[in-house]
């Protein structure tokens, strides 16, 4: 199979919330796994909620450095999450694509990314 990614990925968990457009602000999850990983293109969100393909959401990423990043994106792939809580509930990987990511915000993501070794 190719390899269709653009952007290196950093396995890493920030926190997060999120929205699909039009619908109310929803807190990230209780536990550390907000996120499975991060790149310059996209973010994989763990959610205890299914999102369809094309659905539009806003993201607000907490960096460890405590920066905030703002940002539109578009759900490009949904998958049933490998973990399931302890507390049973269903969890899903939810792929998402930047689709709008201001040019601050974006050296902010990139500094943070390229921060590491």
């Amino acid at each position: 199979m190719e390899e269709r990614r653009k952007f290196s990925r950093l396995d890493i968990s920030v926190g997060v919330a999120w929205r699909r457009l039009g619908a109310q602000m929803t807190e990230a999850l209780a536990d550390s796994d907000a996120t499975r990983n991060i790149a310059e293109g996209g973010v994989c969100l763990v959610a205890n909620e299914r999102f369809e393909i094309g659905d539009r959401v806003e993201l607000t990423l907490t960096l460890p450095s405590q920066k905030i990043v703002k940002t539109l994106g578009e759900v490009v792939w949904v998958q049933d999450a490998a973990m399931a809580r302890q507390d049973g509930i269903q969890r899903f990987d939810i792929g998402v694509a930047f689709s709008s990511l201001p040019q601050e915000e974006w050296q902010e993501m990139k500094q943070f990314l390229y921060s590491f070794p």
